[in-house]
């Protein structure tokens, strides 16, 4: 008979290696919420009513009744590590022990809290009740075959073995399969249903919220990277391979954005359309006009889409479907990494500072030339009202159109140095991200407040933000989070 595979240490072990536990000083359960790569099932146990699934980015939980996931338990919730070794949970009151690469914990529900504990309850672990090789033929969702002793194999016969399984009393088995997480067979119907969770890859470069849909690009610092889409509405998660979808010109990801009937995605080898309609992809080039290779930042205005690449700024014409490029002599040749739009002004972030354009005019201008605090590289922008707000290398900068007149807040003294590489004014509330963590303004007191692994983060490199109301999503080298942020008593906001 087939044994379940163990599972090899050394596979938890080049897992990208987090920091610690958050300390409880101020936050309430649920503050900060960590998704990462949980594609890899190391250990699975049964409470009341939830299903547990130890796996290599934290703990998942899944409502049997309701029949949907729950929040994660992750380093944001006080776990010594995310790479889960064994786990072990009471079937009546849902305690949970677990072993990480970083030491043991135990969580209280009646507290709803993480404590440490290195003494493991081996004679708490549930015993799998069924092997690989007792399964009968199951027929799997989303086309995906089931071999004889437990392998799910996909339409491009990739295979995903089972190597954690868990017989319930009502005839279902809970499994996890490696590389492609949790699945869930019932033995009366011979069904299997793959239970996705959760982010492809940990690494987040990009991210976009159009209204429930969330979009996340993987490949952080220019590696290769997939897409993964979380209908929230639905609460469904699916996963986008380059290599192997058609249109997908590139997996080294650069950029995204939406309209109403396309999410874009800029690449180091053009631009990728996906079309909502159809679920079709569709790249565009030099060859159909893009000026430049690299896009680094893409803006919607009207039926016009704003391309800015590694040599300048280029306008797809969406109702003629033509690309031609929009540069003048002092922008041509230089790189554009933002863009912002109002009253018919394009503003562009550069190397050297913004440039701005009038719609119907040809010649590109450097905003405010007299000003010292805009002339270093610009990664990030945003127009709220008559105010530009810019971040880069001199750090902060709030600009006020009317006059041109404008705020720093100096890179050295308010960001302690750390490169900021992207920036969000969401609910009149400045956030900036980067290298240093995640920092936000509080304009009452006029102090920054650094937020890090301390408080909930799952890393302090920054790569992206989106608002979402009461919420702020935060893309990192190792997962997104998404942060209650609007409590004003908090001691956070208080600081």
């Amino acid at each position: 008979m087939i044994k379940l595979l163990a599972i090899p240490l050394i596979l938890l072990l080049t897992a990208t290696s987090l920091s610690g536990q958050r300390l409880y000083r101020f936050y309430d359960p649920g503050d900060w919420v960590t998704y990462t790569n949980t594609r890899y099932v190391t250990s699975i146990a049964k409470g009341f009513f939830t299903v547990y699934f130890g796996t290599n980015g934290g703990i998942l939980r899944y409502d049997i009744n309701a029949e949907k996931w729950l929040a994660p338990f992750t380093v944001s919730d006080g776990l010594p590590d995310n790479r889960i070794r064994r786990l072990a949970v009471d079937r009546m009151t849902d305690e949970i022990w677990v072993e990480t690469v970083r030491g043991g914990s135990y969580f209280n529900p009646t507290w709803d809290e993480w404590r440490d504990n290195q003494t493991f309850p081996t004679e708490k672990v549930q015993q799998p009740g069924i092997q690989p090789n007792d399964l009968p033929l199951l027929f799997p969702s989303d086309n995906f075959s089931f071999m004889p002793g437990g392998t799910l194999v996909d339409r491009n016969f990739m295979e995903y073995p089972i190597t954690q399984m868990l017989r319930d009393d009502n005839e279902v088995v809970w499994m996890g399969l490696w590389g492609l997480g949790a699945a869930r067979g019932d033995l009366r119907r011979d069904d299997l249903k793959i239970l996705r969770f959760g982010l492809y890859d940990a690494d987040i470069a990009f991210l976009d919220r159009d209204g429930e849909d969330f979009w996340f690009l993987g490949g952080s610092a220019g590696l290769p990277g997939t897409i993964t889409h979380f209908d929230r509405s639905a609460d469904h998660w699916e996963y986008f391979e380059p290599m192997r979808e058609a249109g997908i010109v590139s997996d080294r990801f650069s950029a995204i954005t939406h309209d109403d009937k396309s999410i874009w995605i800029g690449t180091d080898m053009g631009l990728v359309r996906l079309d909502k309609r159809s679920g079709s992809f569709r790249s565009y080039t030099q060859f159909e006009g893009i000026y430049g290779e690299q896009v680094n930042a893409l803006l919607p205005i009207k039926n016009n889409l704003l391309i800015g690449t590694d040599q300048g700024v280029s306008v797809f014409d969406l109702a003629r479907d033509s690309i031609y490029a929009a540069n003048s002599p002092n922008m041509r040749g230089r790189p554009v990494y933002a863009f912002a739009f109002r009253d018919r002004i394009i503003y562009a972030g550069t190397p050297y500072g913004v440039f701005t354009l009038e719609l119907g005019a040809s010649q590109w201008r450097r905003l405010a030339p007299t000003s010292p605090d805009i002339r270093g590289a610009i990664y990030g922008m945003q127009i709220v009202d008559s105010l530009l707000y810019v971040a880069g290398d001199d750090g902060v900068v709030v600009v006020n159109l009317n006059d041109n007149s404008d705020k720093l807040y100096d890179r050295n003294t308010k960001f302690r140095n750390a490169e900021l590489k992207t920036l969000l004014v969401h609910q009149g509330v400045i956030w900036v991200g980067g290298s240093g963590g995640l920092f936000r303004l509080n304009e009452r007191t006029g102090n920054w407040y650094r937020y890090t692994t301390n408080d909930g983060l799952t890393s302090q490199r920054i790569s992206a933000l989106a608002g979402d109301g009461d919420y702020v999503w935060i893309g990192t080298d190792q997962g997104v989070t998404r942060f209650f942020w609007k409590v004003f008593n908090r001691s956070d906001w208080l600081e």
